[in-house]
């Protein structure tokens, strides 16, 4: 599910690309070889990592809701250092993305209501489709065509 979105994503082996860009770390590792290596050659490069891991000032934490093509939202993970520019640009390359951050109120009733269809009888795409709408209202039901665009 997840895959699909980062398929999406534009990959660059030229360090020189990295600067002002977000990086997004899918490690469960808070020193991954990725983190490392940014920071050797990009120090202040902001970092996205999607497993809620924060190494350092410049790497935002991010929680994501499965399945992650309909959801399309996250909890950015609040972390007590954190340089504001990279969490910035973090939250514009989500809001570009057409990906809703969640508060944490948004997190628990999300932690529930996503458990509950997973596992519930009913567990179709309009019942995940009315717990996305109970999570975050207003939220517009994203299409097929949608999650393969973005």
């Amino acid at each position: 599910m997840l895959s699909r979105f980062l398929e999406n994503l534009r990959m660059t082996d030229d360090v020189s690309r990295l600067f002002g860009e977000v990086i997004i770390d899918t490690t469960q590792n808070a020193n991954s070889a990725l983190v490392r290596a940014v920071r050797r050659f990009v120090s202040d490069a902001p970092v996205m990592n999607i497993n809620g891991v924060s190494s350092d000032e410049n790497t935002i934490g991010v929680r994501v809701y499965e399945p992650f093509e309909i959801t399309r939202f996250v909890k950015i993970i609040s972390s007590a250092s954190y340089n504001e520019n990279s969490l910035s640009t973090v939250r514009a390359l989500l809001r570009n993305a057409k990906i809703v951050e969640i508060n944490e109120a948004q997190s628990h009733l999300a932690e529930r209501a996503l458990n509950a269809w997973r596992h519930g009888a009913n567990n179709s795409l309009p019942q995940l489709h009315e717990v996305i709408a109970a999570i975050v209202p207003g939220r517009s039901v994203i299409t097929q065509a949608e999650s393969l665009i973005c």
